[in-house]
């Protein structure tokens, strides 16, 4: 893995990150915002200590959370989705961006 040297707003460095470092805090983020189960507390907390940890590199942290979520967290549910209940997840996420989504219309509401 690579090192990342982050500079200011003036092109002075500032500080050198390392990717793995990144890639793991990323993951770290990701599985705790799984965890959380929608409580809110739980995910304000996750996303405060990489803030406090990261500081300014922080976002580095978020867009690997988000990388990882959707490169391999996103499609393992949807598989799951899919086998236990026949709903069509990714459909419903495409569906849901347009302005009249309506869930029984999508892959016949789940019916497969």
């Amino acid at each position: 893995m690579s090192d990342y040297i982050i500079v200011d707003d003036n092109g002075i460095p500032d500080s050198v990150i390392n990717s793995l470092e990144i890639t793991d805090a990323g993951f770290t983020l990701a599985c705790r915002l799984g965890a959380a189960r929608g409580d809110q507390t739980a995910i304000t907390d996750a996303v405060a200590e990489v803030l406090h940890e990261w500081d300014d590199s922080a976002r580095f942290v978020f867009v690997s959370a988000l990388t990882q979520l959707a490169r391999d967290l996103v499609p393992m549910v949807a598989s799951l989705a899919k086998a236990s209940t026949g709903v069509d997840w990714h459909a419903h996420c495409e569906a849901m961006l347009s302005d009249d989504y309506d869930p029984s219309k999508v892959d016949g509401g789940g019916a497969g």
